[in-house]
């Protein structure tokens, strides 16, 4: 599919921009090139578990550390506290760096059984399977190609202008464009 228009506004995020999976029309000039292949796309993933009653402690957060593997389902959240939903028995862990991108490639068999050895290393092997399991694989989405956008170590202010830059009448904006709220907003 082809667009053509006197102005634009380009909102895909650097992940897609970086896979090529837009066509632009003329190409890049290579200031922007550089800029755009000079940020990187992070990967945050939020496994979400509801189970068929609560057996962890009454606490909103809590910390799993193992002893081998960094970053291996280690920060735990319960929605089931007072000010999210309570009663509704759900908990989700985050994963982030290299395990999200381990967890977003493998099965969703795999990691329910990953994550439910940690939760049975924590709160004993009586605790049930759950009745929902769901979590979503950002980098895997050809919309995104990653969760959210980062600055690697030494990229400067000026690379960063340079992306925000428009080319023409091609506008950008998004997450990955703010000075202010890259990665977050």
């Amino acid at each position: 599919m082809v667009i053509e228009a006197d102005y634009a506004i380009c909102t895909f995020s650097i992940g897609v921009l970086q896979h090529n999976d837009v066509q632009f029309v003329p190409r890049f000039p290579a200031w922007k090139q550089e800029s755009i292949f000079t940020f990187k796309m992070a990967t945050y993933t939020k496994i979400f578990l509801q189970f068929s009653h609560k057996f962890w402690n009454n606490t909103q957060f809590f910390l799993y550390a193992d002893p081998y593997r960094r970053g291996y389902y280690p920060q735990w959240q319960s929605l089931s506290e007072v000010g999210f939903f309570p009663g509704s028995n759900i908990i989700f862990v985050t994963v982030v760096s290299d395990q999200a991108y381990i967890v977003e490639a493998q099965s969703n068999n795999q990691t329910l059984t990953e994550i439910m050895a940690v939760l049975k290393s924590m709160y004993g092997n009586e605790i049930p399977q759950p009745i929902n399991f769901y979590y979503y694989r950002w980098t895997e989405d050809p919309l995104f190609r990653g969760s959210y956008s980062n600055w690697p170590v030494g990229t400067s202010r000026c690379q960063h202008d340079n992306l925000r830059r428009p080319i023409g009448r091609l506008h950008f904006t998004g997450e990955v464009y703010s000075k202010e709220y890259y990665g977050s907003l």
